[in-house]
């Protein structure tokens, strides 16, 4: 970094904003220990790309571990046109106002080689996405509903219920 940058994030430390933060990390440290991570998500878009050399900055100043991701809305990338359909009519777009979107967003799920692609300048946060995704016991059983247990009407079940309800 150059000295201005330097003279600003020392600035920055005096400041009620970064007392703050600190206060925040160290709290979080304190009630996750180890889990407690900062993410970077890369789906291409502009804001993400700015904001990333700060998260990994303060993720190494607060001694925190990095963690890659991306927003999956949909799973193959050739799904991008019929997701975008569905986003305008909810938002009650036309398909002219829409022709602006960007194009260079990537919202499919991505696979070892395109996430090793987008962080190959921060392997450290993949390796601890494989970490984080290691430790979870996640059994799927399709066909089982995991509802939550609450009172329901006379003679109601669960799944009666959803039905009228949806």
């Amino acid at each position: 970094g150059t000295a201005t940058e330097s003279q600003d994030r020392s600035q920055w430390i005096d400041s009620p904003q970064y007392q703050n933060l600190d206060r925040h990390v160290t709290a979080m440290k304190s009630a996750f220990a180890d889990r407690y991570y900062i993410e970077l998500i890369n789906n291409n878009l502009p804001g993400q790309a700015a904001l990333m050399p700060d998260l990994i900055h303060y993720a190494r100043h607060f001694d925190l571990p990095l963690v890659g991701s991306c927003d999956a809305h949909y799973l193959n990338p050739e799904d991008e046109d019929a997701h975008s359909i569905a986003i305008g009519i909810k938002n009650e777009l036309k398909l002219s106002d829409m022709k602006d979107r960007r194009k260079s967003a990537r919202f499919h799920l991505f696979d070892n080689e395109e996430m090793n692609q987008v962080f190959s300048a921060v392997p450290e946060a993949l390796a601890n996405t494989l970490k984080i995704a290691d430790s979870v016991d996640f059994n799927f059983k399709f066909g089982d509903y995991a509802l939550p247990k609450f009172p329901l009407p006379s003679g109601e079940t669960a799944a009666t219920l959803l039905v009228q309800s949806a």
